[in-house]
């Protein structure tokens, strides 16, 4: 029965069933407390020795003393079983949990009740426990500034170990010290931690021989760790080379994994420092002593292999990124549960992109398909996104490759497949290729069928509010709302606009309401709302004119563009030339090409309302206002050709400016060359110029272009 409950209670722990596997140990003690065979009372104080430690593990100590002192209590005499290295080990995993919460009394009172019961127990296990006992209290008294007294405490720690001399008792009094410093440096002791590797470097550094060379030069590894953690990163390298020089003159030479752990170590450190040449070599030097092994659990390989990848790519190498992503997959991909971690799948993603970016879109088809048939039906829920991102990745490949209509059915396919997942993570996915399924449709030009995709998401998500983020959901309103204006149904756009500037308010990307509040504006004039859409415009300017980051600066300058455009359609060229005037003082000195253009084209827009305002005046025989107006469009238009050169149009308009001023010949000349350069397409756009704001002397120009000949 004790046997049985025993089992149940190791199979709930296993599968972190924590409350049914107290129970089973409660259940234990409760039904065998009073035995008194020797037999079921060690069942009973290891019961109560695993409840200390299972509250222990989980940072609850105080929980955990209620077990540990029933234990002590029972192994006092008359004891039916000699169960001292348990109460030992109980009560040292007690004071360790007290140390890692920073509770250093109670911590030592537990360390002190070991040396107090056990200091002179004849058994080798209780004296190593007593040992490592007393070189916690050495620390904790060193940091209280009790010199004299850690002193007494070390020195007697010392000689319990040195009081047995055989090959098997130095290696556990190495052991000792190696572990009191691993628990000393996790409570960020670095300075005592490396006292306690010192004292094993100092008494035993010399040894060469099997089996304590490995445990030197393991301890020479992890003093290197804990020198990397004070910062004396030079030290820490040559403690690694010289384990890695020590374990390679040892005999067996078999166990790689002593170097490997020394070369993984340094491959980090080089790389925080930026000398990614040796973070390279290191990891070559790891990959190379490792080339047998497929251990799933031995992560530095596959971690080396991730990272050498990572460098080639970064580094443009994309040849040997390939190869590295490869030979992980191919070393550590073979498992069917991949209870490896995320760095296989990873790794099998990269190997797509590789094959993408080296325009292999064949063989980079073949390894997403791959991926859908090998993560598609595994237990695991993340793995089963893997295979959904590759089915996603395989449409991306049929975009790059130029066949949309394939990847509009890829993308089909999955919603198709995998409809609505319980699984967040594989709903949200779901949800992502549902938005890009929309996207290129309408890149298609199919804006129905793009809509009705849209709209799918929308009814998913009311459905499950929870499954997609604000962000998603946004986008897919905002897509909407474009493709219903495009398709003129006004009152759908609007209410998508409406949608998603609500769940934007709260977004982090400004850049993103600054569009869609720029687009409704510009929708709202379209549809004759002129005032609503005006209103909207000026809030651009104003909620976002003082952005520093280029993309709500590029919504500002466009808000500020199409306000000019309306302005001039008014009749208001003073009003309208000031818009387009602000967006070259916000952004003629922009560091973005985008905006530099945006304010030539503000200049030769703002040329192009003046150059209209003077025909305006002539018309009606304001003639001084008529020259001041034309010089103005002029200077403008020649302002826009000294920032961005060549545009057609604005020169088209400038030999009209030519000709509207008197300078026939020049005009003439200049509709002569650019027919020879563009043909009749050229014709028909320097006829076009003179439509707006029509004069008598817009037919006199007409006859000059129809007449002229190319050259």
């Amino acid at each position: 029965m004790a046997e049985a409950l025993f089992g149940l209670y190791s199979v709930c722990r296993a599968e972190d069933r924590l409350d049914e596997a107290r129970a089973f140990l409660q259940d234990t003690v409760r039904r065998f407390g009073q035995a008194p065979e020797p037999a079921l009372a060690r069942k009973v104080i290891t019961a109560l020795a695993e409840q200390g430690d299972l509250w222990a593990d989980h940072g609850q100590p105080d929980r955990a003393r209620e077990f540990v002192d029933a234990l002590v209590h029972r192994q006092g005499p008359p004891s039916p079983t000699d169960a001292r290295d348990v109460v030992a080990r109980s009560l040292m995993r007690l004071g360790r949990s007290y140390w890692d919460l920073l509770r250093p009394e109670e911590a030592r009172s537990c360390f002190e009740q070991v040396v107090g019961r056990f200091a002179e127990a004849p058994e080798a296990a209780l004296r190593e426990e007593v040992a490592g006992a007393r070189l916690r209290i050495w620390a904790l008294l060193r940091g209280q500034e009790r010199f004299a007294e850690a002193q007494r405490e070390y020195e007697a720690a010392v000689r319990a170990l040195d009081a047995v001399a055989d090959a098997a008792a130095r290696a556990r009094m190495i052991d000792v010290f190696r572990v009191t410093a691993s628990g000393l440096e996790g409570v960020f002791c670095y300075e005592e931690a490396r006292w306690c590797l010192e004292e094993v470097l100092r008494r035993f550094g010399e040894v060469r021989e099997a089996p304590l060379g490995w445990v030197i030069a393991e301890a020479l590894v992890q003093r290197g760790r804990l020198l990397r953690l004070q910062g004396r990163l030079e030290e820490a390298l040559e403690d690694w080379h010289e384990a890695i020089r020590r374990a390679d003159g040892l005999q067996p030479r078999g166990d790689a994994a002593l170097a490997v752990e020394a070369l993984g170590r340094m491959a980090e450190l080089r790389g925080d420092q930026g000398r990614l040449e040796e973070l390279r070599g290191c990891y070559e030097e790891l990959v190379r002593r490792t080339a047998a092994s497929v251990d799933p659990w031995d992560l530095q390989v596959p971690k080396a292999l991730m990272a050498l990848g990572d460098l080639a790519d970064a580094q443009g190498r994309r040849e040997d990124a390939l190869a590295h992503y490869a030979e992980l997959v191919r070393r550590f991909g073979w498992q069917r549960e991949l209870s490896l971690n995320w760095m296989v799948p990873a790794a099998h993603h990269q190997v797509g992109w590789m094959l993408c970016l080296l325009h292999r879109f064949d063989k980079a088809e073949v390894c997403f398909k791959e991926m859908m048939l090998r993560y598609g039906q595994a237990p695991n829920a993340w793995l089963r996104s893997q295979a959904l991102q590759a089915h996603r990745n395989l449409a991306q490949v049929f975009v790059m490759s130029g066949r949309t209509e394939a990847a509009v059915e890829c993308l089909g396919e999955l919603v198709r497949r995998h409809g609505d997942p319980e699984d967040p993570g594989l709903r949200l996915l779901v949800f992502e290729a549902l938005s890009e399924l929309g996207a290129l449709c309408e890149r298609l030009g199919q804006r129905e069928r793009a809509c009705t995709h849209h709209a799918e998401l929308v009814r998913r998500y009311a459905a499950r509010p929870e499954a997609a983020p604000p962000g998603l959901l946004a986008q897919t309103h905002h897509d909407l709302a474009r493709l219903y204006g495009q398709l003129r149904q006004g009152e759908r756009a609007r209410w998508h606009f409406e949608q998603a500037l609500q769940l934007l308010e709260d977004d982090t990307c400004v850049a993103r309401r600054a569009l869609a509040m720029r687009e409704l504006g510009e929708l709202l004039l379209d549809e004759d709302c002129v005032v609503e859409g005006q209103a909207l415009l000026e809030e651009v300017v104003r909620r976002h004119g003082d952005e520093t980051e280029s993309g709500p600066q590029g919504e500002v300058a466009l808000a500020l563009m199409t306000l000019g455009g309306l302005l001039g359609r008014q009749g208001r060229a003073e009003a309208a030339c000031a818009r387009y005037d602000e967006v070259v003082r916000r952004f003629g000195d922009a560091a973005e090409p985008f905006l530099l253009r945006l304010a030539a084209q503000a200049l030769h827009h703002a040329g192009r309302v003046a150059l209209e305002e003077g025909k305006r005046r002539w018309r009606h025989g304001a003639r001084e206002d008529v020259v001041t107006w034309l010089a103005r469009a002029g200077t403008l238009l020649e302002a826009s050709l000294a920032r961005e050169p060549g545009v057609f149009r604005v020169q088209v308009e400038r030999a009209y400016l030519a000709f509207l001023q008197g300078r026939r010949e020049e005009a003439r000349a200049a509709i002569e060359e650019w027919l020879l350069q563009g043909g009749e397409d050229a014709r028909e756009e320097l006829l076009e110029v003179a439509r707006a704001e029509p004069i008598f002397l817009d037919e006199a120009w007409r006859k000059l272009v129809r007449g002229a000949r190319p050259g």
